[in-house]
């Protein structure tokens, strides 16, 4: 059980790194763009609906804003 978490924490930071990335590059940001440059299943996302919802976050942002990053296991925007 303890290796499934760890694999799963794995892949968010995987998810979370592509949510960056994509951000600061302007990249397309959708479900599917995201999950096949961090390399996990769409369905991990629909499982995990924080990264939805910080998704549709960053997409209603303007481009060009400061990127996301990970505190105490949740998100936070910077501006």
């Amino acid at each position: 059980m303890a290796q499934g978490r760890r694999a799963d924490s794995a892949r968010r930071q995987r998810v979370l790194k592509a949510l960056n990335d994509a951000a600061t590059a302007g990249e397309e940001l959708s479900v599917s763009a995201i999950a096949r440059k961090a390399g996990v299943d769409r369905t991990f996302f629909y499982r995990h609906r924080d990264l939805v919802e910080q998704l549709h976050s960053l997409e209603a942002q303007p481009p060009n804003t400061e990127p996301i990053s990970s505190c105490g296991g949740g998100l936070l925007v910077t501006a």
